[in-house]
Formats: C-alpha cells, sequence, structure tokens
C-alpha cells in the first residue's frame, strides 16, 4: 500500500492506495500515529484508490477514530469502494465512521472554517472585527463566524 498526503486548510488529508491487509496496515498505523501526534485533529482517509481491507486495518480505523473524537477532532471516510463498505456493514462498524462518496463531497462535510488557511482566516476575522457581517474570503458568510 501507498500513501498519498495533502492538506487543504486544517484538514489532513491521507490518500490509500493498494491493499490495506497486514503489511499496508503497518505503514498506515506509523503514518497516522505520525500525523495525530503532530497535532492534526481532523482528517479525510480517502479511500478511493484503496482496493481492500481486512481486520487488521478495521482496527486501525477504530484507533485513529477514537483518538480523534477524544482531542476534539474528526475524521471522515471517502471513497469507499462496494467491497471496502461490505466488510464495514458486515463487521457492524458502518455506522462508527462518517462516509462519503467523494473526497471533495467529505471536505464539505468538514466545518468550513475548517477549510480556510490561516492567512484568509486571520484576514476574515479581521473583516469581522471591524463590522462586516460576511467577507469574499469566507465565500460571503458560509458559517465560520458562528462557529467562532
Amino acid at each position: 500500500m501507498t500513501l498519498s498526503e495533502e492538506k487543504k486548510g486544517k484538514v489532513f488529508v491521507l490518500g490509500l492506495r493498494g491493499k490495506v491487509n497486514m503489511e499496508g496496515t503497518k505503514v498506515f498505523v506509523e503514518r497516522m500515529t505520525q500525523i495525530l501526534e503532530g497535532g492534526e485533529r481532523y482528517v479525510l482517509l480517502d479511500f478511493t484508490d484503496a482496493a481492500y481491507i481486512n481486520s487488521s486495518g478495521l482496527h486501525a480505523l477504530i484507533l485513529v477514530a477514537r483518538r480523534l473524537a477524544s482531542s476534539g477532532g474528526m475524521l471522515i471516510l471517502a471513497g469507499v469502494n462496494d467491497q471496502i463498505q461490505k466488510v464495514l456493514k458486515i463487521s457492524g462498524l458502518a455506522s462508527t465512521f462518517t462516509l462519503q462518496p467523494t473526497k471533495a463531497e467529505a471536505l464539505g462535510s468538514f466545518p468550513q472554517y475548517i477549510l480556510l488557511d490561516v492567512e484568509t482566516l486571520t484576514a476574515c476575522t479581521l473583516r469581522w472585527e471591524r463590522g462586516h457581517q460576511s467577507c469574499e474570503g469566507c465565500a460571503g458568510g458560509s458559517g465560520w463566524e458562528s462557529a467562532c
């Protein structure tokens, strides 16, 4: 299994490619440990290119979800294929995770202010403090203001 990474605002996007089996799970757990110890609290796992998951992979997902939940974070799974969805359902874990069909839809599930970069958020905060009710940087008042 190989991993790809990107950052969208405060969301850490980790793409999984290949089989999330015993060997792949080791790679996943090592990287997720680094990511979480680095302070990341909002994680999107993109399964679009993942072909398979076994029980060790499911166990790792549960540990990640618990750790994020305990820190007030959020985990969303995107692009989960039919076979992996079936494994989640059979194992009784389908309702444990937030699943979205695509990475774009998963990103849209995070609160909007989470997706803003630091510079935009700072500029928007300054505008808000000066009395603007919304600003172009926040997509015209997309809701982050009410969360601050």
